[in-house]
């Protein structure tokens, strides 16, 4: 589809290609959550607002900050895909990674290291849950 520009601003420019092809995507086929997760990082990337996504895309201001956060990490928009996890699990993927990087710490593969973490424990957690008789009970 070929459409004449209303600006000459690059950003702008950008920024209307990502939302149209988003919401044409998403209208037509849909997109998966993780492209969407990238659409939005890259968004954000640009400078765009937080309230500006949300009204150009139709998605509510919190999806666009958790979508913004896995967006931006591979570790995490590759855990929505292949480990099943839901945007908010998969945000804290996203955010033990900024951590595990800002340490200096990176390996080649380490978004593996940090997938495998968050299902150790979310399985220590269910172990838990199981053993006390629910969330959050303490057994005295």
């Amino acid at each position: 589809m070929v459409r004449s520009q209303d600006t000459t601003d690059e950003i702008e420019r950008a920024i209307a290609r990502i939302s149209e092809q988003m919401n044409s995507n998403n209208h037509r086929t849909g997109l998966t959550t993780a492209q969407n997760a990238a659409g939005i990082a890259e968004m954000l990337d640009l400078g765009v607002p937080v309230e500006r996504v949300s009204k150009e895309l139709s998605v509510k201001r919190k999806a666009v900050k958790l979508l913004g956060a896995v967006g931006r990490r591979e570790a995490a928009r590759a855990s929505l895909e292949e480990q099943g996890l839901t945007i908010e699990q998969a945000a804290i993927v996203a955010k033990f990674f900024l951590m595990w990087t800002s340490h200096g710490e990176p390996q080649p593969g380490s978004d593996q290291l940090v997938v495998g973490w968050c299902h150790a424990r979310a399985d220590r957690e269910d172990r838990r849950n199981r053993v006390l008789g629910g969330p959050g009970r303490v057994r005295w």
